[in-house]
């Protein structure tokens, strides 16, 4: 199971450990993002830190239906116990975790200042 809390503006919130391809490492916080379907945006400092390696650049279509380009790279992420590969969408905002990362997993969130966030493997 991972944990995390509801923050005072409703924003679903867990720890994340994210590794570079060295020794490199980084825990964040990232915000539950369920209108977001790639893996986890970190933003370009943290992808600097850790030396993520890039990947293809490629375009994503915004909530008001236009296109931007964007830049991907490539993380390891401690995700449930196991460490995961994942596609890193590089963006100057607060880190978000998406649905590809929550693909095969409940995900329970008590909306309230405090409350619990569970994401359990579905079995």
């Amino acid at each position: 199971m991972i944990a995390g809390t509801v923050g005072v503006r409703l924003e679903a919130t867990i720890p994340l450990q994210v590794f570079g391809p060295g020794p490199q490492q980084q825990p964040i916080r990232a915000a539950i993002d369920t209108g977001y379907n790639g893996a986890l945006t970190l933003p370009s400092a943290v992808v600097r830190a850790l030396s993520l390696p890039r990947l293809v650049p490629g375009s994503v279509t915004l909530a008001n239906g236009t296109q931007r380009p964007v830049h991907f790279f490539r993380a390891h992420v401690l995700w449930d116990g196991q460490i995961r590969e994942v596609r890193i969408l590089c963006v100057d905002a607060d880190p978000l975790i998406g649905t590809a990362l929550l693909k095969g997993h409940h995900l329970g969130i008590d909306f309230v200042d405090g409350g619990a966030v569970a994401i359990n493997a579905i079995p």
